[in-house]
């Protein structure tokens, strides 16, 4: 039995050990590796590793020590697990593991290595390392993202939503008010009243490019099918950096250069609109009309020896809930392009 714990034991610490190091990197597979390495750790290596204690020793103290031993390593190690997969209660079995590792456990182990302390005293530094290693895991564990920050992003994401949502009825009322105005003159401003719906169609596309591209990051996070009436207060994995950073994030990431290229496309594509209509001083006003701020540029000097893209920079290990906010933050900056190309038509027509 001794030889295949040693065996198995191994073998469970491999995957562990690799998967942690994938997901420290952030390359895929981090997860398959994690939850296949501790599920044979909590449900087999563990059972037969304190079975094997009690087996040895089956004196009343000694299995009260291994059986709250098993409780709450495993509780920590399942925990750790539902955490790092962003399922529910996994806080819940940390806190339970915990607890129960340092009371009754920890006491019930230090009253019988003192009572056998010339037999087995090797074994209370065991444990004291054990719980020590635990303890610096949980600090580091806990300097992760704070909800708190997380739920900022939330808040700041919902009066985006709000402002977005006043802006697009400015923009209807403007487009009406263009149609209107150009209802006797159909033909000296037919071009303005094309470009006008032009600009509607090309802003409401690229906004529900966005969208899509929001929705499909909350649905990788919660392994749940994508949904585009999702409420994003709900979205699951608050604290998931790693899949804005496949996603979006990195420099190979097609999603992020393609969201980089359909931004730079729109605002060429707004501004080629504008400089066809025959507009008193249009020079001037495309010159004044820097159409989207994408504020980082691309290929952006991080330091002097390294550069970035766009991309990376605006999402590289950005948390769900700031990746999401950012999109908002884009499709608000594509509502006040429209909003300002919109006006400088209507205030065109005489």
């Amino acid at each position: 039995m001794k030889k295949f714990l040693i065996a198995f034991g191994t073998f469970v610490m491999f995957f562990i050990s690799i998967g942690s190091m994938f997901k420290l990197m952030h390359w895929p597979g981090a997860g398959v590796l994690l939850t296949f390495g501790m599920s044979l750790l909590s449900m087999i290596f563990l059972p037969f590793f304190f079975g094997q204690r009690i087996y040895e020793n089956r004196s009343g103290l000694n299995i009260f020590v291994n059986v709250f031993g098993y409780l709450s390593i495993s509780s920590l190690f399942t925990g750790v697990l539902f955490k790092v997969m962003h399922w529910p209660g996994g806080g819940i079995m940390i806190v339970m593991g915990s607890s129960l590792l340092v009371f009754p456990t920890l006491i019930l182990y230090t009253i019988q290595q003192y009572q056998e302390y010339d037999r087995k005293f090797s074994e209370f530094w065991k444990m004291v390392f054990l719980t020590l290693f635990v303890s610096v895991f949980f600090f580091v564990y806990g300097l992760n993202y704070s909800k708190n920050i997380l739920y900022t992003y939330l808040k700041i994401e919902d009066a985006l939503l709000r402002t977005n949502e006043n802006t697009k009825e400015i923009n209807t009322l403007l487009l009406a008010n263009i149609k209107l105005r150009t209802q006797g003159n159909a033909e000296n401003y037919k071009q303005f009243r094309d470009a006008s719906i032009a600009i509607e169609v090309k802003s409401n596309q690229i906004i529900k490019n966005v969208e899509q591209l929001k929705n499909e990051l909350i649905a990788h996070v919660s392994y749940q099918p994508i949904d585009s009436t999702s409420d994003h207060w709900n979205m699951t994995g608050l604290d998931n950096y790693d899949i804005p950073t496949h996603f979006l994030g990195q420099a190979e990431s097609s999603n992020g250069r393609n969201l980089y290229e359909s931004l730079n496309n729109y605002n060429q594509q707004i501004i080629a609109i504008l400089s066809q209509l025959k507009i008193e001083n249009v020079e001037q006003k495309i010159l004044s009309f820097n159409g989207l701020d994408l504020k980082i540029k691309d290929n952006m000097n991080i330091n002097e020896s390294s550069t970035t893209t766009w991309h990376e920079s605006m999402f590289y290990l950005t948390p769900l809930s700031g990746a999401v906010t950012l999109l908002t933050s884009i499709q608000s900056q594509i509502l006040n392009v429209e909003t300002r190309a919109l006006l400088i038509i209507n205030n065109s027509i005489k």
